[in-house]
Protein backbone atom coordinates (compact mmCIF):
# COMPACT_ATOMS: atom_id res chain seq x y z
CA UNK A 1 0.00 0.00 0.00
CA UNK A 2 2.78 2.43 0.89
CA UNK A 3 4.63 1.61 -2.33
CA UNK A 4 1.49 2.34 -4.34
CA UNK A 5 1.13 5.73 -2.61
CA UNK A 6 4.75 6.63 -3.36
CA UNK A 7 4.39 5.53 -6.96
CA UNK A 8 1.23 7.58 -7.48
CA UNK A 9 2.71 10.69 -5.91
CA UNK A 10 5.84 10.41 -8.03
CA UNK A 11 3.72 10.28 -11.19
CA UNK A 12 3.43 13.70 -12.92
CA UNK A 13 0.09 12.66 -14.48
CA UNK A 14 -1.37 12.03 -11.01
CA UNK A 15 -0.19 15.48 -9.92
CA UNK A 16 -1.75 17.13 -12.97
CA UNK A 17 -5.00 15.25 -12.43
CA UNK A 18 -5.18 16.44 -8.83
CA UNK A 19 -4.44 20.01 -9.87
CA UNK A 20 -7.07 19.80 -12.62
CA UNK A 21 -9.61 18.55 -10.09
CA UNK A 22 -9.01 21.61 -7.93
CA UNK A 23 -9.02 24.21 -10.72
CA UNK A 24 -12.55 25.41 -10.06
CA UNK A 25 -12.56 25.33 -6.26
CA UNK A 26 -9.10 26.78 -5.56
CA UNK A 27 -9.83 30.32 -6.84
CA UNK A 28 -12.95 30.39 -4.65
CA UNK A 29 -11.00 29.21 -1.61
CA UNK A 30 -8.25 31.76 -2.30
CA UNK A 31 -10.81 34.58 -2.60
CA UNK A 32 -12.33 33.46 0.70
CA UNK A 33 -8.88 33.67 2.33
CA UNK A 34 -8.71 29.95 3.04
CA UNK A 35 -5.50 29.30 1.10
CA UNK A 36 -2.25 30.64 2.44
CA UNK A 37 -0.32 31.05 5.62
CA UNK A 38 0.66 27.94 7.54
CA UNK A 39 -1.65 25.70 5.45
CA UNK A 40 0.00 26.60 2.14
CA UNK A 41 2.47 23.66 2.21
CA UNK A 42 -0.47 21.28 2.66
CA UNK A 43 -2.25 22.63 -0.41
CA UNK A 44 0.96 22.18 -2.38
CA UNK A 45 1.53 18.68 -1.01
CA UNK A 46 -1.99 17.79 -2.18
CA UNK A 47 -0.97 19.06 -5.66
CA UNK A 48 -3.79 21.60 -5.62
CA UNK A 49 -1.25 24.41 -6.00
CA UNK A 50 1.86 24.37 -8.14
CA UNK A 51 5.19 24.28 -6.41
CA UNK A 52 6.98 27.62 -6.59
CA UNK A 53 9.57 27.69 -9.33
CA UNK A 54 13.15 28.01 -8.22
CA UNK A 55 15.13 30.71 -9.90
CA UNK A 56 18.06 29.49 -11.93
CA UNK A 57 20.75 31.95 -10.93
CA UNK A 58 23.54 29.95 -12.56
CA UNK A 59 21.68 28.79 -15.63
CA UNK A 60 23.09 29.74 -19.04
CA UNK A 61 19.87 31.53 -20.04
CA UNK A 62 20.18 33.94 -17.10
CA UNK A 63 23.82 34.82 -17.74
CA UNK A 64 24.61 38.28 -19.04
CA UNK A 65 26.19 38.31 -22.49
Amino acid sequence: MEEAWRTAHANPYYRRTMRYGGERIMPFLQDAGLVGGPGLPLWRKAYLLQQPRRSSVNSPSSACH
